[in-house]
């Protein structure tokens, strides 16, 4: 199904105009827990995204707050990445929150995750060209560090065309309704930053070729994974995560396979803050509270 953008060639990537779903686009997310559309931004937006994107992996961002690493491979050395992942990329380049694509993933996880939705989190994922790291099958509610009381999905948009050759993502329909998974580190080696789920069947898996510009969407425990990237020319993607709060916890506690991870990066960006400490212990209240100001 698509979903059309007026005027996809003028400069309009500060335009206010949302995208909007169709009643069938939104129910199809709730059955299967993904979503695809050829076109969530303009050219000249896509064009000032990769623009930055590409400044913000040059520099390499994010390494000294552990944000910067590898999401497969298990060294430290950023010459040695096998898919460099830029988490929280708009901490560092706040513009991409001025973007045509940021308004329109707003807009539409507001409309599958009903009222309002609050941007968490973002990344930046680049595949080198001529690569076979696989993104491994997971769920994203497993990378949940503590207790959460919101209901997130993300926002997938390739920075150029994207199909089996070179790393298109690929969902199991209807796994948003299941469980979350057992997860572990790939190849049982906890310096590796990503996970793995345990016993998945893929043989329902659905594969989501898109246009440079097109999006996917997900929720957070869709089960999914993308291939390695065999072309010429890197994989350039940008996400962005968005979740509603709900009034009991959608995750509880912490999960053993994060508790089991250790390696560089990790002591760079774990936090001993003390604040951070006692923002967790009352998160609980500050839901209710802010449950109640919303009327809900």
């Amino acid at each position: 199904m698509q979903v059309g953008i007026a005027e996809r060639h003028r400069d309009d990537s500060r335009a206010t105009t949302a995208l909007v779903l169709t009643d069938q686009q939104r129910a199809s997310f709730q059955e299967n827990g993904f979503l695809s559309v050829p076109e969530i931004t303009t050219a000249d937006d896509l064009d000032r995204i990769a623009d930055i994107y590409d400044r913000a992996f040059a520099r390499k961002l994010g390494w000294d707050d552990g944000n910067y690493f590898d999401l497969v491979g298990s060294s430290d050395d950023v010459d040695e990445f096998q898919i460099p992942h830029l988490q929280q990329i708009s901490h560092y380049c706040p513009e991409l929150l001025t973007t045509r694509y940021f308004a329109n993933a707003a807009s539409a996880a507001a409309q599958l995750l009903g009222g309002r939705a609050k941007h968490i989190f973002d990344s930046a994922i680049t595949k080198p060209p001529h690569s076979h790291a696989e993104t491994p099958w997971h769920q994203d509610a497993a990378f949940i560090t503590e207790t959460s009381y919101f209901e997130s999905l993300v926002v997938w948009m390739p920075l150029q065309p994207v199909d089996q050759t070179n790393g298109c993502m690929s969902f199991i329909p209807g796994s948003n309704r299941g469980p979350i998974l057992t997860h572990q580190s790939p190849n049982g080696d906890n310096r590796i930053n990503g996970l793995e789920a345990v016993d998945v069947d893929r043989s329902k898996a659905i594969t989501c070729p898109l246009p440079a510009g097109g999006a996917t969407f997900h929720h957070f425990r869709t089960l999914h994974g993308a291939g390695g990237n065999h072309s010429a020319s890197p994989r350039r993607v940008l996400t962005f995560g968005f979740g509603a709060r709900r009034a009991t916890p959608t995750i509880v506690g912490t999960f053993d396979w994060l508790a089991a991870k250790d390696n560089e990066r990790l002591h760079r960006y774990r936090s001993t803050n003390p604040i951070d400490r006692i923002k967790k212990l009352v998160r609980p209240l500050t839901n209710r509270i802010v449950m109640a100001l919303e009327g809900r």
